[in-house]
């Protein structure tokens, strides 16, 4: 009798000592999963903000590229703009330079129209400049270029400065068909150069 109930109290024994121990692993392993979320749980909060930092740094880098190349085409529209508008206005002051003593000879017509030269002739017995080119012609294309230069946004000055260019190619022209024993008002193009060049420089 007693044998039988020592091996069963035996074997109860053993199987509460195993259960006991089952029971131990999955509290350890349940503990371990707690302490694994919770260790998980704490590195996301830790890492998380850094994350969102480094993202927002680099949106920022981003946005300011974006920026910088707006900004650049933006320059480029910018600079187009003004070198066509500083082409404009060294045509004007040439179209100016040049159409005022024309202007002249239809409203004053022979009056006052002194002869640059004073009608002296060069070594080869032709005239300097010819009687086209006047006093009156050089004065009026430097005051009215100069009157003009203002209202295109440009100094007086600069428009004296372009007048007074473009009438010396006007005279370093005639004085080289003088010479060839050309007609005047063949080629001019000397005076336009010369006239366009330095009201460019000087926008």
């Amino acid at each position: 009798m007693h044998g039988p109930i020592r091996s069963w109290s035996k074997d109860w024994g053993a199987s509460a000592s195993l259960r006991a121990t089952a029971a131990l692993q999955r509290a350890q392993s349940v503990s371990q999963q707690a302490d694994l979320e919770r260790t998980s749980a704490l590195v996301k909060k830790e890492v998380a903000p850094l994350v969102q930092l480094e993202r927002d740094q680099l949106n920022a880098r981003v946005a300011a590229r974006e920026l910088e190349a707006a900004q650049f085409e933006d320059a480029e529209l910018i600079m187009t703009s003004m070198d066509l508008v500083a082409i404009l206005q060294a045509l004007t002051l040439l179209a100016t330079a040049n159409t005022m003593p024309l202007l002249a000879i239809g409203l004053c017509g022979a009056h006052v129209a002194w002869p640059l030269d004073g009608g002296s002739t060069f070594i080869d017995g032709r005239s300097v400049f010819g009687r086209s080119k006047t006093i009156r012609g050089v004065a009026i294309s430097l005051l009215g270029t100069a009157t003009v230069a203002p209202i295109i946004g440009l100094e007086a000055r600069i428009g004296a400065l372009s007048a007074a260019a473009a009438m010396l190619g006007d005279l370093l022209s005639s004085f080289g068909k003088r010479r060839l024993n050309l007609s005047p008002g063949t080629g001019s193009s000397t005076r336009i150069v010369i006239s366009a060049l330095v009201a460019l420089a000087n926008t």
